[in-house]
């Protein structure tokens, strides 16, 4: 039994113990938040004790309840299924539970998460005053209340299970592309596909181009869907751009209405100086000092849109200079979140801003869809101009960022990025448009002007130079040493989906395995053979994927899509890899650990019986000392014949799991050392012939031992007809009883 924490009015919460060779719990404690400290003693006190595990149990009991549910239904039907169309289904299922869990935080919790929003805008706006800010100030974190949390949601809860959502639908992605595709049909739908499409001829838009180089290479349309992902999770994550403008109008200290009239200002500045010299005619830099309101920064002499980065060093008045910042910024969210062609010309021209759409190529294109890709990417040399504008001609990190987008230049849009999401972005976008702008070189030379070779050269040898399929993983591997990402890329959820993108989820689950059993072997001696042990041992490589193991929901996450990889043949791919599959099988343990510390026992056999048979029944018998009601004991029992598992060898596990290591060997003390047992005494009473039986030649008190004993043993009245075995046990128990009320050492002990 794992020692827990004592009950107090402190809140509690569940939490992987750090290891410890002395300590031989197992990997999960019950802590009092204040730091308290103690250990239990008695089987009363370890009853209390499980009363606030079921209380925080409570909180997470409901999601992995349904994901319970959910499995053995699968499990159930699964023989009598399509394995691939199951096993899609399931992550389905999956996705839809955590979104039914959004839906009833976001009554709670929407309009709080709304507000937190646009005052996390608001504050990264005080960044816009400043022209040489970045922008890449992390948006304020919502904080938990200091209530129990035991008894309330949280904003957190719902961004928690909103990246879930987003986790399974990139596992769904992921799983059709890769994990159960099937080739003949995949080249039937792209025949189909294709011939929907007219054959290419000199006067074929690009953007029927565009659609037949994403029909016809794999690797583009995976990118493609990443990218489309992306842009959902910001759609998610980073709250709507109406409230984005919303924040910017009002930090400007200008309404929808004063946007339109662009830099109002400067221009009355410029207005007031001519007045007061009578100037006629446009305003000559060379011969015009003319000094902003704020600073002694000389102001631009001219009002069109490049005046600011034409008459460098010249400046704008402040409040102008945020407003172009802040417009920047909103194009930058709409074409960050996949917005259409239409609804961004839609935005600027109701600010009386069209010239931005012209200058970001979406006036002249020829099709509606998301301005990012699918229609500005078909224009080479339009895209190469924006290159330029990336990087040297444009008046703010925002605006830089924009052009950067457009035209697949990482850098500048890394400059601005805030979150994992972004970096990934900003690199698989420039992937991408460098993958078609080879495309159209290779295909169709005639549309790819020779102009641009070199700067698709020097483009390409800023990418990746290795094998193209394995950019993803690359790029995820160097966003966890990249100074400025390391800290986000090593969260649990972005661990999980960084393996996704990189296709790479097999070796993040063999790594996890491996931490676990890693923190299992060393944290409990008494059961570190429940943990496979690889042949060698990383001495250089860091266990990375510890965020994992300690964040139950992710372990969740990452348990319940082994499941359904090794249905897809995970197992087989394993194995002939030369790999121990039992090491993977410990992420299944280590969320066996967490159940059992979370006082959800009756769903451990479910989970335990998808282990190997001789595994599965000792880390049952492990668990099976922790139950204690009769009532809860028949349903393990009978969840045991349910799945498969053998009752009569669990029961013998566990039993060996309780004598092992706590009963009086004689090999230790010597047959000398027992003094004989004296069962009579004398006696004077009539009814006896002189001597009777002492009723204190044992003691009357049991240690806790001798009660783990008994409770092990009570288990065996549970089977029918298994003797041999209870009966084995209970003489073995009984001998155990005996031998260690000979002993003296053992009851001064």
């Amino acid at each position: 039994m794992a020692p827990v924490r004592p009950q107090s009015a402190n809140t509690k919460a569940i939490r992987r113990k750090q290891p410890n060779k002395n300590d031989q719990s197992d990997g999960w404690e019950l802590v009092e938040v204040d730091g308290s400290h103690g250990e239990l003693n008695s089987v009363d006190s370890v009853k209390d004790a499980m009363n606030p595990l079921a209380e925080v149990a409570d909180r997470v009991g409901r999601e992995v309840e349904m994901f319970a549910e959910r499995l053995d239904t699968y499990i159930t039907k699964r023989q009598s299924q399509d394995p691939q169309g199951a096993a899609l289904q399931l992550v389905e299922s999956f996705k839809t539970c955590a979104e039914e869990n959004i839906k009833m935080l976001k009554k709670r919790h929407e309009a709080q998460r709304r507000r937190e929003l646009k005052e996390s805008w608001s504050k990264r706006m005080d960044n816009l005053s400043d022209p040489t800010a970045n922008g890449t100030t992390v948006l304020a974190a919502t904080e938990a209340p200091a209530d129990d949390p035991r008894n309330m949601t949280t904003v957190q809860d719902l961004e928690q299970w909103q990246a879930e959502a987003d986790t399974w639908d990139l596992f769904s992605i992921m799983l059709k592309l890769h994990y159960i595709p099937s080739q003949p049909k995949t080249q039937r739908e792209k025949e189909v596909q294709l011939s929907a499409l007219s054959i290419p001829h000199r006067y074929t838009p690009e953007s029927e181009i565009w659609e037949r180089f994403i029909v016809e290479d794999d690797l583009a349309k995976e990118r493609l869907l990443i990218l489309r992902w992306l842009e959902q999770t910001a759609d998610h994550n980073k709250g709507d751009v109406e409230i984005i403008a919303a924040a910017l109008e009002s930090k400007a200290g200008r309404g929808k209405a004063l946007w339109s009239h662009g830099w109002m200002d400067t221009k009355a500045k410029l207005k007031q100086e001519k007045r007061l010299r009578a100037w006629n005619g446009p305003v000559d830099p060379s011969q015009v000092q003319i000094k902003t309101s704020h600073s002694a920064e000389l102001l631009v002499t001219a009002l069109d849109p490049d005046a600011s980065t034409r008459q460098e060093p010249r400046a704008l008045e402040r409040t102008d200079a945020l407003f172009e910042r802040s417009f920047w910024l909103v194009c930058w969210e709409m074409l960050r979140r996949g917005r259409s062609r239409t609804e961004l010309c839609q935005w600027c021209s109701a600010r009386n801003q069209q010239w931005r759409s012209i200058s970001m190529g979406l006036i002249a294109l020829d099709t509606a869809g998301p301005a990012g890709h699918a229609e500005t990417a078909s224009r080479s040399l339009w895209r190469h101009v924006c290159l330029v504008t990336a990087r040297q001609g444009s008046g703010n990190n925002y605006e830089a960022a924009v052009y950067g987008l457009l035209s697949g230049e990482v850098q500048s849009v890394e400059n601005i990025s805030q979150s994992w999401d972004d970096h990934v972005y900003a690199h698989y976008s420039s992937l991408l448009l460098r993958q078609f702008d080879i495309y159209l070189q290779t295909h169709f030379p005639a549309r790819f002007p020779s102009a641009s070779d070199q700067i698709l050269a020097t483009m390409s040898a800023d990418q990746h130079q290795g094998k193209p399929s394995a950019a993803g993983e690359d790029l995820v591997e160097k966003l966890k040493v990249q100074k400025n990402t390391k800290d986000l890329a090593t969260q649990p959820m972005k661990l999980i989906q960084g393996s996704l993108i990189g296709k790479s989820l097999e070796t993040l689950l063999g790594k996890l395995g491996f931490a676990i059993g890693e923190t299992g072997r060393q944290s409990n001696e008494k059961t570190a053979e429940l943990f496979a042990k690889p042949q060698t041992r990383r001495t250089t490589d860091p266990l990375t994927e510890s965020p994992i193991e300690h964040d139950h929901n992710a372990l969740r996450i990452a348990t319940h899509m082994l499941l359904v990889l090794r249905d897809l043949n995970l197992q087989d791919t394993v194995l002939r890899a030369g790999k121990r599959w039992e090491i993977y099988e410990n992420v299944i343990i280590g969320y066996v650990q967490w159940l059992r510390s979370a006082g959800k026992r009756d769903l451990i056999p479910l989970y335990v019986s998808q282990l190997d048979k001789k595994r599965a029944e000792m880390t049952l018998g492990w668990i099976l000392p922790d139950v204690m009601e009769h009532s809860e004991q028949q349903e393990i029992v009978r969840l045991m014949a349910s799945y498969g598992l053998d009752p009569v060898s669990v029961l013998e596990h566990q039993y060996s799991f309780v004598t092992e290591g706590s009963l009086v060997d004689n090999r230790d003390h010597g047959v000398d050392a027992i003094p004989p047992l004296n069962l009579l005494q004398h006696t004077k009473d009539p009814i006896y012939p002189g001597q009777c039986i002492d009723k204190a030649f044992m003691s009357q008190s049991l240690t806790e031992v001798e009660e783990k004993i008994i409770r092990s043993c009570q288990w065996f009245v549970l089977l029918e007809g298994q003797w041999d075995a209870t009966f084995y046990c209970l003489a073995s128990a009984c001998k155990a009883f005996l031998r260690e009320s000979m002993t003296p050492h053992y009851r001064s002990t």
